[in-house]
Order: structure tokens, then sequence, then C-alpha cells
């Protein structure tokens, strides 16, 4: 019997133990996800602006209200000081101002008579000088003299054979020369049958004094070259080069002078090959004047 109270109270016991284990266990792995908890998660604390500036606020706003009040009334002043504008001046009457003193040099002043103020009909006068009569104006432009144009024989077109497309218009003559005969593609250096053309083009041009314009033209299609970023600059190149070619032919650069058009004046519709080739041109124009030659 004592053997058997004595069991259970062990049994008792080391079941007792056994909760006590497991409790402490547990409070072990409560602390540790508690510690863990806090220490990876950091409690927020809400910081509260301070309410200061709303009076800076407020104060602005109504600084702003009453700004708009006074210009409204001013506005108002407008009619009284359109209908009394020698009496009243921003509000203020000018009739209880004290009166400007006069300055010694206004005393003396020379009186204008009132009749000046008006001017006389100039009609009457005008129409008495008979048409005939009437004086000539020294400073008025001399009206230009006809232009007598050149003949192909003055110019010596005749040696100039098909290459040159050659026109005389009223008051230049224009040399128009295909850049395939001149250039090759993408270039703006002579090519060696275009140096030959150039020197017998400088032989005609030889013939005369008048002032001269090396244009150069371009179709439509862009060019990007390290030379050349854009037909402007192709253009110019080229309308350059043909210009130093006739100075070393002996054409005198006082006359000369180069032009890049790019494709900004075509000949053709650039929509087509035939009409590209033509609008990439150089053409030579020159300007002849009714003056002397040797007066340019």
């Amino acid at each position: 019997m004592a053997t058997t109270q004595s069991r259970a109270s062990w049994i008792d016991i080391a079941a007792r133990n056994k909760a006590a284990v497991e409790r402490q266990q547990r409070e072990r792995t409560k602390s540790v996800r508690r510690n863990r908890y806090e220490r990876w998660h950091v409690q927020e604390t809400l910081d509260r602006e301070p309410d200061n500036w709303l009076m800076t606020y407020l104060d602005l706003i109504t600084l702003l209200l009453a700004l708009f009040v006074v210009m409204l009334a001013l506005t108002r002043l407008g009619p009284g000081l359109a209908a009394h504008p020698p009496e009243v001046a921003n509000g203020v009457s000018l009739a209880k101002l004290p009166a400007r003193a006069v300055e010694d040099w206004e005393k003396n002043l020379p009186v204008i008579p009132a009749e000046w103020a008006t001017q006389p009909d100039p009609t009457p006068a005008a129409s008495a000088v008979p048409p005939t009569t009437a004086p000539t104006d020294p400073l008025a432009p001399a009206k230009a003299a006809p232009v007598k144009m050149p003949t192909p024989e003055e110019l010596g077109l005749k040696d100039l054979g098909k290459a040159v497309n050659v026109t005389i218009n009223r008051q230049s003559v224009s040399f128009r020369i295909s850049n395939e005969l001149l250039f090759t593609s993408g270039q703006a250096t002579l090519s060696p049958e275009g140096i030959p053309l150039i020197k017998k083009l400088a032989d005609v041009i030889n013939h005369s004094k008048y002032p001269l314009s090396v244009e150069g033209h371009s179709d439509n299609v862009p060019i990007l070259t390290r030379q050349f970023a854009s037909n402007w600059d192709l253009s110019t190149s080229r309308a350059t080069s043909v210009l130093r070619e006739l100075v070393r032919d002996g054409v005198d650069p006082m006359r000369l002078r180069a032009i890049g058009y790019a494709d900004t004046m075509p000949l053709e519709s650039n929509d087509s090959s035939a009409g590209r080739a033509a609008n990439r041109r150089v053409e030579l124009i020159m300007r002849i004047d009714p003056k002397a030659p040797t007066e340019q």
C-alpha cells in the first residue's frame, strides 16, 4: 500500500515537473519572439507639425483682401477724374493748391500770334505754277537710263559651244552649267573635264567688266558627310571652287562673288531623276548695269 502511494506520488511529481518544464519552454519561446519583434520593429512616433504658420497665412490673406478693396475704391474715382481733370488729380482738389511761381525765363518769352496756329491752304499756290514751269527737285533721283545690252559677238559667246546654256535677259546674262560636267557626285572639287570648261568661260567673261555672281544649286536629296553637313555647304563650296578657278584664269576677283542656294531655287520638280539632275547646276549671272563698266 505504501509502495503504491509512493509510486503515485512520484508520477504526480514527474507530471508536475514536466508541465513546469513545458511552461518554462513556452515562456522562453514567447520572450525570444518578443525580443526579435522589438529588435526589428521600431515603434512609430507621430510628429505633429506646429500650427504657427496658419497665423502668417491668415495675415497674408487679410492684407491681400485689403489691397483688393483699395484697388476697387481707386477704380471708382475714374469717372470723376475724367469729368474734372483740371480741378481733381488722384482724388485731391487742385483748386486748393497754391499757384506755381512764374520763372524769370518765362516772363521774356515772345508772344506767338494766334493766326499762326492755322496753316494756309497750299492748293491755290500750287495750282498757280504751270506744270511746264514747275521747278525740278535737285535731290530727286534721276530716271534710270535705258540699258544697252551687249551683243553675243561682244560677249564672245560663240566660243563656248553647247556645254554652257546661255540666256540673255533684260539686264543680265546667265551662264548655266550642269554639275555633272564640273563635279563628281557629292564632291566640290572641279573634275578634269570641268577645268577646261571654266577656262573657256573665263575668256568669255574677260570680254567685259560687269560684275558676276557665281551661284551654286543642288537637288533636295539631303547630304551628310564629314565634309558637307547639308546641301547648303555643298552648293556654297561648289560655287567657291568655280570662283577660284575663274580667278586663276585671269578674271578680276573684285567682280566676283559666290552664293549657295542649296535646293531653294529649283528649275524642275525634284520628283524625277531628270528634274533633280536639272536642278544640280552652277549659274554665273552677269549683271548688266547702265553705268560704264569702269565705274563699278
